[in-house]
């Protein structure tokens, strides 16, 4: 019998991978206050498009990470702080007077250029906040620390920025009142929800007319046929008499 010398492969079968479901961006509790809870900061977020660049900017620093515009504003309204402990937040706050007098000296040196690129020694969750802040242009951040509330207008760029960190490590309430243009900005708000619950009110009333409409209209229908049947059936009925009378 002659056998094949020939080897045999192995056949390799096309198979589909499943994709992975991309998992859903969650908020995580921070040491401060919802920014939702700040009215200041609230309503300076209400004022703002979900398309301005500044909400990315923020939405950066905050998560260290680019966020949809369908979520952007109200993922922004949930943050409540950068995910750290207790502890870094302490040595971050003991950190701030060193800072601002190395900062402060800084500026009256000749020497400006390391002034605005030396980093304080920062934990890491910390200091890649604060890297993402001076990767901002000085416009940029002063937009930033706007929105944040803080007053800082006179400082040097890093100073600046360690403000800013200071409030998304843990942000808090100014405590100053809100302006006309904020208010304005929030009853303008308040109006669209109202507006909308309302339409969806009346969607949903009409939904429901619509549909009982319906149902009566078909009732009627079979009704309508059932008689036309037992007409039918009394005619027929009638006829078998008549024959057989």
């Amino acid at each position: 019998e002659r056998k094949s010398t020939r080897e045999r492969k192995d056949i390799e079968r096309f198979k589909v991978e499943a994709k992975a479901e991309p998992t859903k961006f969650e908020v995580t509790q921070g040491l401060g206050d919802a920014l939702k809870d700040i009215p200041r900061v609230h309503a300076g977020l209400v004022e703002m498009k979900r398309t301005d660049p500044l909400a990315k900017n923020l939405a950066r620093v905050c998560f260290g990470r680019a966020i949809k515009e369908t979520m952007l504003k109200k993922t922004l309204f949930e943050f409540s702080g950068l995910p750290i402990t207790k502890d870094e937040l302490k040595q971050l706050n003991e950190m701030a007077d060193a800072f601002e007098q190395f900062h402060t000296k800084k500026s009256d040196s000749d020497d400006k250029d390391a002034m605005s690129t030396e980093a304080p020694e920062l934990p890491a969750s910390l200091s890649k906040a604060y890297q993402r802040l001076m990767k901002l242009t000085s416009e940029e951040l002063r937009h930033v620390r706007m929105v944040c509330d803080l007053k800082a207008a006179s400082l040097p760029k890093p100073m600046v920025a360690f403000r800013v960190l200071q409030f998304v490590a843990k942000p808090t309430s100014s405590g100053m009142k809100l302006s006309a243009s904020m208010k304005a900005a929030l009853k303008a708000k308040a109006s669209r929800s109202s507006d909308k619950k309302q339409g969806d009110k009346k969607s949903k009333k009409t939904k429901q007319s619509t549909e009982g409409k319906k149902a009566k209209s078909s009732s009627k229908k079979d009704s309508e046929q059932a008689s036309a049947s037992d007409s039918e059936s009394d005619n027929e009925e009638s006829a078998d008499e008549k024959e057989e009378t």
